[in-house]
């Protein structure tokens, strides 16, 4: 069975409603689909960043009520959110990319995307902005 390492770039919506799927549906995963996913690291500006590469319990973080900075009580963790040092240093196969985006520049979708390419990481995005704005430079970057 395969298992791929996440990390979840921003946490609202959808990377909670992603790591609520993981908590409930990962067992069924593995027996129906033949992978797992595993959260090794969020960040969010709000709440901080964490990175473990065993490992971050998804119940755990959809039922903490964290405060402001809240990261910082984790293992691994620390109330700065530092999408690029998470990008680039946890050992994820996959980066979700869930932020907001600034309509003019695609940031900081933009350079959460090139990051992850840089680092020879895929990309989940439910960003618009990095495929309007910057798509030949990321599918060059993903091409190398």
């Amino acid at each position: 069975m395969a298992q791929y390492n996440i990390a979840l770039i921003g946490f609202g919506g959808v990377n909670r409603a992603l790591a609520q799927l993981i908590a409930e549906r990962n067992e069924c995963w593995q027996t129906e689909l033949g992978f797992g996913l595993n959260i090794v690291a969020v960040t969010d500006l709000h709440l901080g960043s964490v990175i473990s590469a065993n490992g971050i319990d998804a119940r755990m973080l959809i039922e903490t009520k964290f405060d402001k900075g809240g990261f910082s009580r984790l293992s691994g963790g620390s109330a700065e959110a530092d999408s690029e040092r998470v990008i680039r240093q946890a050992p994820a196969d996959i980066i979700v990319e869930a932020t907001f985006t600034n309509p003019t520049t695609g940031e900081p979708a933009v350079s959460h995307c090139r990051w992850a390419l840089e680092n020879g990481r895929h990309v989940v995005t439910t960003n618009k902005g990095p495929v309007a704005l910057a798509a030949r430079e990321l599918e060059a970057l993903a091409r190398r």
